[in-house]
């Protein structure tokens, strides 16, 4: 389950300083997912609408959520910055989703702006497999930390 930063996430990380203070959402998405050399280069969640064959879950019970708190923390034991969401706790990403859609994507973008063309894309996980929308809840569980920024 890779985890592609865009470069706006990470200069939004490095120069801004805000991702733990930024209104940040999620939303989930069907297709096959671009490289991550295009990932890289995208700026807002339009970009990622944009790829070819990549569409946002539409599924009824499917709504774009808050990513809860994402905290950053300096680890001097093992000389990194760990980056952590929600806790490492799941996020429910639909209630009762309709059956019929494989979801493929979950981004990261920050919800400020007016459109998607204006809320700048932080990153996309790739998720290992699809997942086939049932009926059921469904809920995204991200990587104990989403990022690690460690040095040699």
């Amino acid at each position: 389950m890779p985890v592609y930063w865009t470069n706006r996430g990470l200069k939004r990380l490095a120069a801004d300083g805000d991702l733990d203070t930024a209104a940040l959402r999620l939303g989930a998405f069907t297709g096959t997912a671009p490289s991550q050399s295009a990932i890289q280069d995208y700026n807002f969640i339009s970009d990622l609408e944009a790829a070819s064959g990549v569409n946002e879950a539409a599924a009824s019970g499917y709504a774009r959520v808050s990513t809860g708190t994402i905290a950053i923390s300096e680890d001097d034991t093992n000389n990194r910055v760990n980056i952590t969401m929600n806790g490492g706790a799941a996020v429910t990403l639909g209630t009762s989703v309709a059956a019929g859609e494989t979801w493929t994507m979950v981004a990261c973008f920050d919800n400020a702006g007016g459109a998607d063309t204006s809320r700048e894309l932080i990153f996309v996980d790739v998720l290992a497999s699809g997942l086939a929308t049932n009926g059921s809840n469904i809920t995204y569980t991200p990587a104990a930390n989403i990022a690690t920024l460690a040095q040699a």
